[in-house]
């Protein structure tokens, strides 16, 4: 019989949703590979975000002087592209890539990836990008070597 004490939920222990435990890859170049395309989506977002903190001003000022209101409203426009964009960057994932109707950054970026994959596969990067991209893994897996012996 189980102890009721050890079916006490731990209250600091987060559950995680079962769509986010599928998507954890394991090993570190999955997780590398997750950290890249993160940071390309941060500075994507970053962008977007310095583009559109201007032209809200700009938006809110032809809308107050031209007496837009609803769908005519630039602001209520502008609103509606942020959303979109926030869609296509999917910075936290919260959206299915798998789904058919995606349209995104997450695609580009895997045709991007694959592309890479292919010419490094053929042997058509240059020689130096090659020997640079193997002194780089080499270099890293060094450091998950070293890491791993200390822990």
């Amino acid at each position: 019989m189980e102890d009721p004490a050890d079916s006490t939920p731990n209250p600091l222990q987060v559950e995680p949703e079962a769509d986010f435990d599928k998507r954890q890859p394991s090993g570190v170049w999955p997780k590398l590979r997750r950290l890249v395309i993160f940071q390309v989506k941060l500075y994507i977002d970053a962008l977007r975000d310095l583009l559109m903190s201007p032209l809200s001003f700009v938006a809110f000022l032809v809308d107050a002087i031209q007496g837009n209101q609803g769908d005519k409203a630039m602001f209520e426009a502008l609103l509606k592209f942020g959303r979109r964009t926030e869609q296509a960057i999917n910075l936290f994932e919260q959206h299915d890539i798998n789904d058919e109707e995606y349209r995104g950054i997450d695609t580009i970026l895997l045709q991007v990836e694959e592309a890479l994959r292919r010419e490094y596969a053929d042997g058509s990067v240059s020689g130096s990008a090659r020997e640079s991209i193997e002194k780089s893994l080499g270099r890293l897996r060094n450091k998950i070597q070293n890491t791993e012996r200390s822990d």
